[in-house]
């Protein structure tokens, strides 16, 4: 009896381990596949969502260019620029389809975002759920938003046109741009108010993926269009990759990176010329309306940027370094009006500073020193015909001269009476002194003096009277016949501390140099219209050189 219970013991103990064998088999063949290891855990722990990739773009298209290698900061987003009169296209790419819902319904009610691909711990999170709860993106499908996809230049247009409340618009000038499309409205409105223009007259090429240089350009010229300020520049010394921004886009891109609109790609690219993403257009968007359209100080500003143009004489037969024919002073007339610049005259800049009256978007004045016939001859009709006026500043002892003044030989110049004869605020006229544009050896009364120089003879009592009498001869002169002056525009450009003094005691709220540059004219500032500085067109100038050189002073 004892021998058989031994025996059953044996055989239960013999039994449990070859149950244990075989149960441990799976096991050893399981760990040496890791992979089926990290997938048991994955699903062992799948209540908790995986660490996501915030670069990763979710089923990028092949078109779609690759995110950021390092995750952006809250402010990173494209550097986009501004397009010229004919914006440059960027690379052709495939034509990708219509935003599948290009439309936003309603700003939808605050909660979660449906969106599976817009992980809540990605950078662009935030920036996504601002622009979707305010109704200015939506996803591309109820549940995806594709926030990798690359952004068109229609897509661009339309958030804007979203954002300004969907304006009344003008006609479509572009043969690209079909009737009733999603985008015709936002494309119409946005080339009408000269803040998107197409890549050639007639084309807008929707379907182009937008470019960061041109979304910045879209929205620098957005906020001039809403009154903003945008006088503030970044040198961009930091991005090797500066040198290749669009000349159209620079001062927007300058501007856009100084109000922190945008950072460059990485801390020393900016890429200007890749495409745009959804999410970085989302972040884009939010520091727009946060950081510029809800800044009162921005959208209500007390300065502005006015460059001033120099021209002398207008003559179709001779041509020198300050002469230009009327062709190409049409040429560069007619690429301001193209490219949004609109013509003010010193009177609106001292009413500017004086009481806050507005002024257009993009101001320029023109002028013409010394006040030839050839002004009004050849580039009053050229300046009406534009909406433009311009501000002609006259030696006042050579009004009227039309040859000879004693024995020196002069270009023909007008009477002050040939201004009343012409349309109301074309031509204004201001002061080029009374006598004392002369050369050095002209006259016993003015040798030895340049412009409103002082003579190494006289004292200075006697060249501060000297000063008064010619400054306020030439006010009188022509406040006698048209409008007081605003305006001393000096001789050569020379001038002393001791003419600005009496300038101002005569009554000149503006005084002119030759010095090259622009002006910021600021409200409430009547010191800001003094001394202003100015920029030479010369006969040999095309117009790509005059929008390179204004580029230049950004």
């Amino acid at each position: 009896m004892k021998s058989f219970k031994r025996l059953l013991l044996l055989f239960l103990v013999f039994s449990v381990l070859i149950v244990n064998v075989v149960a441990l088999n799976p096991a050893v063949a399981d760990s040496a596949n890791p992979k089926q290891n990290t997938m048991a855990s994955e699903h062992n722990f799948g209540d908790e969502e995986p660490e996501s990739n915030p670069q990763a773009s979710p089923e990028p298209t092949p078109e779609a260019s690759p995110q950021p290698s390092a995750e952006p900061s809250a402010e990173a987003s494209p550097e986009p620029s501004a397009e010229p009169c004919s914006e440059p296209s960027p690379e052709p790419s495939p034509e990708p389809s219509p935003e599948p819902n290009p439309e936003p319904s309603p700003a939808p009610e605050l909660g979660e975002l449906p969106f599976t691909d817009v992980p809540s711990n990605s950078w662009y999170y935030s920036a996504v759920r601002y622009v979707y709860e305010r109704g200015l993106m939506v996803g591309n499908t109820d549940t995806l938003f594709e926030p990798g996809k690359n952004v068109t230049r229609a897509m661009a247009v339309a958030v804007l046109y979203r954002m300004e409340g969907r304006p009344e618009t003008g006609d479509n000038p572009f043969v690209d741009v079909p009737a009733g499309s999603w985008y015709e409205s936002a494309v119409s409105w946005a080339a009408a108010e000269g803040i998107v223009y197409g890549v050639d007259q007639q084309h807008f090429s929707p379907n182009s993926y937008v470019t960061r240089e041109q979304i910045l350009s879209f929205i620098y010229r957005y906020v001039n269009y809403k009154g903003g300020e945008t006088l503030q520049r970044h040198n961009l010394n930091g991005y090797y990759d500066r040198y290749s921004i669009s000349d159209y886009a620079v001062k927007a891109v300058k501007w856009a990176t100084a109000v922190h609109l945008v950072k460059g790609r990485t801390e020393t690219t900016i890429v200007p010329k890749d495409t745009l993403t959804r999410c970085e257009l989302a972040q884009i968007l939010m520091n727009l309306n946060t950081r510029i359209l809800e800044n009162e100080s921005v959208m209500h500003p007390s300065s502005v940027e006015v460059p001033i143009l120099i021209y002398h004489s207008i003559d179709d037969t001779v041509q020198n370094a300050s002469t230009i024919s009327s062709e190409d002073f049409e040429a560069v007339i007619s690429m301001l009006s193209e490219t949004g610049y609109h013509a003010v005259s010193y009177n609106q800049l001292v009413d500017f500073v004086d009481n806050g009256t507005s002024l257009p978007e993009n101001p320029i004045v023109i002028t013409f020193d010394d006040g030839y016939q050839n002004n009004l001859d050849l580039g009053y009709d050229i300046l009406k015909r534009y909406g433009f006026c311009a501000e002609i500043s006259v030696i006042c002892s050579f009004i009227g001269v039309m040859d000879q003044y004693d024995d020196f030989s002069v270009i023909p110049h007008f009477n002050l009476e040939d201004v009343l004869e012409l349309e109301d605020g074309v031509i204004n006229i201001q002061s080029h002194t009374d006598r004392m544009h002369m050369p050095y050896d002209y006259s016993d009364l003015e040798l030895g003096r340049r412009g409103v120089a002082k003579r190494v003879t006289e004292t200075e009592a006697e060249y501060i009277a000297r000063l008064r009498t010619d400054f306020q001869a030439s006010y009188d002169r022509i406040a006698s016949v048209l409008n007081p002056p605003q305006a001393l525009t000096y001789p050569f450009g020379i001038f002393t501390s001791q003419a600005e003094a009496v300038a101002k005691e005569v009554g000149y709220r503006v005084t002119v140099t030759t010095r090259t540059g622009t002006n910021v004219i600021t409200h409430g500032d009547p010191d800001c219209l003094y001394l202003l500085n100015r920029v030479e067109v010369t006969a040999d100038m095309s117009a790509d050189d005059f929008a390179e050189m204004m580029n230049s002073f950004s």
